[in-house]
């Protein structure tokens, strides 16, 4: 005979017997037995360091019975589909302590729509999202947040579909970030953003405009809170973690010289690559993931570059601040979020 441990979101964990040789349809009818269940059953190997496994009716149980392996069942129509779209991930990153952050999102176009799905596979589970604009023909077809009968709508909501995916939690905002091209009340902007930023742990930024990037990367760190900043190019895309005031920001590699060389053979621009999006987006789910779980990042920036001849590079580098770099040092006033405001007033 053999022992089966196996578990269950609903029903927890317990051992099944069974004889040796047994397949996972046995293992699937002891189950049915044991809770009456009439419909189908799924079962799954998760492995640790390794994606699950969906195990076939003919696989021999005593095949994936190892140590670092749990056998995982749920109904067809179990209901609970984020633990399921996440538990695949569970024996490599820690997504109960993913799951306990709030992520505010800010800009939901090429760049921010690409970048929040896989945050939510990976066990991120309540969202602020944040982008003033509406879904034009363009979006549609680039960005894969948006239908074509969302045309005219505003971003925000109609990124709230994320909610279908189950087990989120998803607040909207169309508020505009000021920008000093951008006119409207900027004490009232900077003040309903700070109550947005007080609510998250993390800060991304995806927006076209440098000004927008800046703000909320300087109201990030004001209020104790981690940002990342994603721009995207026509063949590179540059990724930037800012722990903390202490880390680089974006502002400070405009003096790198490799990374300026970057930008302007490869043209930042809205005329995206297919590729560059859905590349940067995994790397930016990876670092977050191995953030939040607790892993010590050797480096805070990362740079994707296609070339046309085919090859594809993540370069990581730890990126030091820069003293000379105006934005740290508008983070030293005594009054921040008026100097703040000053600057985008042009004052």
């Amino acid at each position: 005979m053999i022992f089966i441990p196996i578990f269950n979101i609903k029903k927890g964990e317990t051992v099944v017997t069974l004889k040796e040789g047994a397949t996972v349809r046995d293992l699937k009818e002891a189950i049915s037995k044991l809770y009456g269940i009439a419909g189908s059953i799924h079962v799954t190997a998760v492995r640790k360091g390794f994606l699950s496994i969906v195990l076939s009716d003919a696989d021999k149980i005593e095949d994936y019975l190892e140590e670092d392996t749990k056998i995982v069942w749920h109904e067809e129509e179990s209901g609970d589909l984020y633990y399921y779209r996440t538990f695949r991930f569970s024996s490599i990153y820690n997504v109960d302590a993913i799951g306990e952050k709030t992520v505010l999102m800010g800009g939901l176009g090429t760049a921010g729509s690409w970048v929040l799905l896989p945050l939510t596979a990976l066990g991120f589970r309540s969202f602020i999202l944040l982008d003033s604009g509406v879904v034009d023909s363009y979006d549609v077809c680039r960005q894969p947040l948006y239908y074509a009968k969302d045309l005219g709508k505003n971003k925000v909501e109609a990124a709230m579909r994320i909610e279908e995916y189950g087990g989120l939690k998803v607040k909207i905002s169309n508020i505009h970030v000021p920008t000093r091209a951008r006119g409207g009340d900027v004490k009232e902007a900077l003040e309903n953003l700070v109550e947005l930023v007080k609510e998250c742990d993390i800060v991304i930024s995806s927006f076209d405009e440098g000004d927008a990037r800046l703000v909320l990367y300087v109201l990030s760190m004001l209020y104790g809170k981690a940002h990342v900043s994603v721009s995207l190019g026509e063949n590179v895309s540059i990724i930037l973690l800012s722990r903390n005031s202490e880390d680089a920001c974006r502002w400070c590699t405009r003096g790198v010289e490799d990374i300026r060389k970057l930008w302007l053979e490869k043209a930042p621009c809205t005329r995206v690559s297919a590729s560059i999006p859905l590349i940067s987006a995994g790397v930016v789910a990876e670092v977050l993931a191995r953030f939040y779980s607790g892993e010590q990042l050797e480096y805070n920036s990362w740079e994707v570059i296609i070339d046309l001849g085919g090859q594809i590079s993540v370069r990581g580098r730890k990126m030091p601040r820069s003293e000379k770099c105006g934005v740290h040092k508008l983070l030293e006033e005594k009054d921040v979020i008026g100097e703040l405001a000053k600057w985008l007033r042009g004052s």
